[in-house]
């Protein structure tokens, strides 16, 4: 999916539609769908989603399909940064090798048959997506501890 695809599908899918969307960003409804129209440049539209608007965007839908079609487009992987509480490192250690473990469970199963289905790349990319939130609250968890 592309970024204006994620932008299109962010209007489509929120409660309320576009209308509903483009009220809370202050915007006229008929720009935004210019905006997110998959078909705009070919219809001659001159509206473009703007890096602001499409931040904007995201974090009233709470959803970060541009932010994801993006960092693909680009050949990059965007992780949500994990909430960090209190400081039990034997957990959050624990917590890393379980995640890890759950990855490697994961692509044994999807290799058991010797190829790999669109199914089994997104169960892949969870368990992954998983496991690196997992290392990276260890290592804030760290890094909080090396500064005090």
């Amino acid at each position: 999916m592309n970024t204006i695809d994620a932008a299109h599908r962010i209007c489509a899918e929120f409660p309320g539609g576009a209308e509903a969307l483009a009220h809370r960003l202050h915007m006229r409804p008929a720009v935004l769908r210019a905006k997110c129209n998959p078909n705009g440049p070919a219809n001659g539209s001159t509206y473009q989603l703007g890096i602001i608007d499409a931040a904007r965007m995201q974090a009233v839908a709470g959803r970060f399909d541009i932010l994801h079609a993006f960092a693909d487009e680009c050949g990059f992987m965007a992780t949500p940064l994990p909430y960090v509480h209190g400081d039990d490192l034997p957990h959050a250690l624990a917590t890393t090798c379980a995640e890890f473990g759950d990855y490697l469970r994961e692509v044994d199963r999807a290799m058991k048959d010797g190829r790999v289905t669109l199914n089994e790349v997104k169960r892949l990319e969870h368990e992954l997506t998983e496991m690196m939130a997992a290392a990276v609250a260890l290592q804030a968890m760290l890094t909080g501890k090396g500064k005090r």
